[in-house]
Formats: structure tokens, sequence, C-alpha cells
């Protein structure tokens, strides 16, 4: 039985601890805040 539903963001994360790699990811509201994420993720991104 599921006991927590995850979302995508949350799944990434707890993949990324137990060392499955997952791709670099960001959740954001704004252009600057794009903008800021896509510089420390490094180019190209996708937006979604």
């Amino acid at each position: 039985m599921v006991k927590k539903l995850l979302s995508e963001f949350e799944a990434y994360d707890l993949l990324k601890q137990y060392g499955v790699p997952v791709p670099e990811h960001a959740v954001v509201q704004t252009a600057a805040e794009a903008a800021k994420a896509a510089e420390k993720i490094g180019f190209p991104v996708v937006m979604k």
C-alpha cells in the first residue's frame, strides 16, 4: 500500500539521496529566478 505520494521534484531529491543519477532541476516562479537557476545548473537547460 502506498503511504505517501511524491511530487516529481520530491522523487528526484529522494533518488539523488540514494545515489541514483537524476538531472539537475529547480522550481521557479519568475523569469529572474529561471535565469538564476539556469546559471547555477549550467547550459543548455530545458524549461517546462
